[in-house]
């Protein structure tokens, strides 16, 4: 800051310097060549050099000099006349006594300028040489005061080191002095700390304590006791000195012992005259004498006080500071053999529980390891059975086919190559009979293998079917009580309950000799709970252990139910019938299954309808996922007069081309990929209500018709079925549409 401030005033009187220098030269020049043209005056040039003492730049100095020797120059030879000087040696000579004169001034004034910078430099150093100088006198000046602050706190702790050495002298006397009682006391202590040894009991060492204290502090300590707090009392758990009646009490309340106050405060207790402090409470001899003087210091474990070692006086006195000092020690002592022999004796019985838990670990890794050998041999005898059974059902398909099947696929090929024309209505009769029979065995095998409504509907829905099922084939009949929410967590869930129902379904009409039985579902939070009983004869569920084959039925449910990470439960008994429970994951909000509420769809008989008046063909929607037959039906019904098949669809698309092409009636196949017929029966019947749905499967069951026709159907009807049904119901379901269409024109 302060360079700066003096950049700034350099700056400025070199400016101001630089401007009078300039307006010297300006002025000498204006002198020189218009107010006196043709006078001389030596010394006049001098004035304006003697700027330069007052602003002591020397450049600007020896410009304005040189400006003044060519001002001479220029009047001596061209404004002076020429008559001024005789000669040319005169003008000469007075040229050169002008520039002399100009030279000698600002030399002159020079010198002074170089001798007073000089000046001002030595005065500079000699200031700065005397503010060193002042500054080492004030360092000289600190040092001194800190040298003598230094020489009296020496002083100081000299005088603290002579009165220490004089404390130490006094305490090494009184240490003497304690050591000489201490080395007469030290074979008792040695007595004392070697019969508490790691064989002694804790009985055993408090004892030995209590005996050790009197002969410690000698004939004034008439007795000894330890006190331990146990709830509300202070037991005495060891004594010494109380003669042959003992202590008048085992036990004192804590509220008025002096044991108390002692472990509470964590400090030793000096009583000189029990007599003064009647609000506690001591012990005191059976018999004899009574104590009027006590001493007492804690006992602690673990860092916590649990009682007090106490020695009492017959006389009143004052305890000395070694007494309590000893005291305490022993009580130190004391404490730390308990607690080692407490820790020793925790061991011992830490050590023998350890031993009773390695036995039970032993035992359990045995009976493990027998459970897991049981296991294994289940497992086995599981994947054996499984691929018996696999191989059974092979075989029985096999033969239902070759026995069945194809015996009728045979024997209507044979009626049709028998067709001759005397005889073609007869032989292609009973060919469409065959082909109807080898239909209804192919529908029956599928419903067999894998029920389509177990898919295509809810899972209470299918149970339904299954009950009646087993009604018509076994004469069995199923009561059913199920939660509408117990739905099964996704479709390995549902395929495995709805087959672990039937099969125990199949046993109580196989074992359980009754026709009936319960099926119970009900939801209990993220889980549903299926229970099938029966009042049959039951069994003795031990046989499930065993590798007895008609029993596998149940130990295979058991044993895939938990692999599925499902719980089975069997619970029976010889002539209390069988409970079987399972419990399975819920399908979630998202998987659970919902359907509208079913409608009555009214069926009408009529002959079929003609086409419309004004010619307009029914436009027609056909939905099949089987391209064979989706071609077979096409040409079938574009030969019809008054119809027409606007599009094809082989699955869920179907809503999208209903859009497009607005049909009036959507032939829909109930079993499809991506989105089944049901599902796309409800979309359509939301979005576009006008156009009418007519179902059609490969089964003939009530329960594909009832799930239809809640979708919003009107009407159901099977592949197999004659191809005159199928044109009927369209034409009922178009006149049925014309109808509205009349009835809101109309309105």
């Amino acid at each position: 800051m302060h360079e700066a401030d003096a950049l700034l005033n350099r700056s400025g009187r070199w400016m101001l310097a630089a401007t009078l220098t300039v307006l010297a030269m300006a002025g000498m020049y204006w002198l020189r060549f218009e107010v006196y043209p043709t006078r001389f005056v030596p010394l006049s040039y001098a004035l304006p050099l003697l700027l330069v003492m007052w602003h002591g730049y020397r450049g600007l100095h020896w410009t304005m000099a040189g400006f003044f020797g060519l001002t001479a120059v220029l009047k001596l030879l061209w404004i002076v006349p020429d008559g001024y000087f005789d000669n040319e040696g005169e003008r000469t000579l007075f040229l050169v006594m002008q520039l002399a004169n100009i030279g000698v001034a600002a030399l002159a004034a020079d010198l002074v300028v170089l001798i007073g910078r000089r000046l001002e430099a030595s005065n500079r150093r000699l200031a700065a040489a005397n503010a060193e100088l002042e500054a080492s006198n004030e360092e000289l000046a600190a040092r001194e005061e800190e040298i003598s602050r230094q020489n009296e706190e020496l002083q100081s702790q000299s005088e603290e080191l002579e009165q220490q050495a004089e404390e130490l002298r006094v305490q090494s006397e009184e240490l003497q002095t304690i050591n000489e009682e201490l080395a007469a006391r030290e074979s008792t202590l040695q007595t004392l700390l070697a019969s508490a040894g790691p064989a002694a009991h804790e009985e055993e060492l408090l004892d030995k304590i209590c005996d050790s204290v009197p002969r410690l502090l000698g004939p004034h300590a008439a007795a000894s006791a330890v006190l331990v707090r146990s709830d509300d009392f202070l037991r005495v758990e060891a004594h010494h000195g109380f003669g042959s009646g003992g202590p008048r009490t085992e036990s004192i309340p804590c509220q008025r012992g002096v044991a108390t106050l002692v472990m509470e405060r964590g400090q030793t207790a000096m009583i000189e005259d029990l007599a003064e402090r009647p609000d506690l409470e001591s012990l005191q001899p059976a018999e004899g004498e009574r104590f009027c003087s006590l001493l007492a210091t804690p006992l602690s474990m673990s860092g916590s006080p649990i009682g007090t070692l106490e020695v009492y006086s017959r006389a009143p006195r004052a305890w000395s500071e070694q007494e309590a000092m000893l005291v305490e020690w022993l009580a130190v002592q004391c404490s730390r053999i308990w607690e080692t022999i407490r820790l020793r004796d925790e061991l011992q019985v830490g050590k023998q529980q350890l031993e009773t838990f390695n036995q039970e670990l032993e035992a359990r890794v045995v009976e493990r390891t027998a459970e897991l050998e049981r296991r294994s041999f289940e497992l086995r005898l599981l994947a054996s059975q499984l691929t018996t059974t696999e191989q059974r059902e092979r075989r029985q398909l096999a033969q239902v086919l070759h026995d069945d099947l194809q015996q009728l696929l045979v024997a209507a090929k044979l009626r049709l190559a028998a067709v001759a024309p005397d005889n073609f209505q007869t032989h292609v009769q009973e060919a469409r009979n065959l082909i109807g029979q080898a239909i209804g065995q192919s529908r029956s095998l599928t419903v067999e293998l894998s029920p389509p409504i177990l898919f295509e509907e809810r899972f209470e829905t299918a149970l339904a079917w299954l009950a009646r099922r087993m009604h018509e084939k076994h004469g069995l009949e199923v009561s059913l009580e199920i939660d509408p929410c117990a739905e099964p967590a996704g479709d390995d869930w549902r395929i495995f309950l709805f087959r672990a129902i039937s099969e125990c379904l199949f046993n109580v009409v196989k074992h359980g000799h009754t026709d009936a039985a319960r099926i119970g579902i009900r939801r209990e939070h993220e889980t549903i709970r299926v229970v099938v009983e029966d009042r049959g004869r039951g069994f003795d569920p031990a046989v499930l252990q065993s590798d007895r084959s008609d029993s596998f039925g149940l130990f295979s449910l058991r044993q895939r139910c938990l692999l599925l990470g499902g719980q089975t439960t069997i619970d029976s008994r010889p002539g209390h019938g069988t409970r079987v429970e399972i419990v399975a994951p819920a399908a979630d909000e998202s998987q659970r299954f919902t359907s509208p509420s079913p409608t009555t769809v009214e069926r009408r008989v009529i002959a079929m309808p003609e086409p419309e008046a004004d010619g307009r063909a029914i436009r027609v929607l056909l939905v099949d996922d089987h391209r064979i037959l989706r071609e077979g039906l096409v040409s079938l019904l574009r030969d019809q007069a008054g119809l027409e098949i606007v599009a094809e669809a082989a699955d869920g698309a179907a809503v999208e081309l209903a859009h497009e092409h607005a049909p009036d009636v959507v032939v829909m196949d109930i079993t499809m990929p991506v989105m089944n017929g049901i599902e796309a029966t409800r979309i359509l019947q939301r979005e576009l209500p006008d156009i009418k749905v007519i179902g059609m499967s490969m089964h003939e069951t009530e329960e594909m018709a009832r799930s239809i026709r809640a979708a919003g159907a009107v009407s159901y009807v099977t592949k197999g079925g004659p191809v005159e049904q199928l044109l009927e119901e369209i034409f009922l379901a178009a006149a049925s549409r014309r109808g509205q269409t009349s009835d809101s024109t109309g309105s």
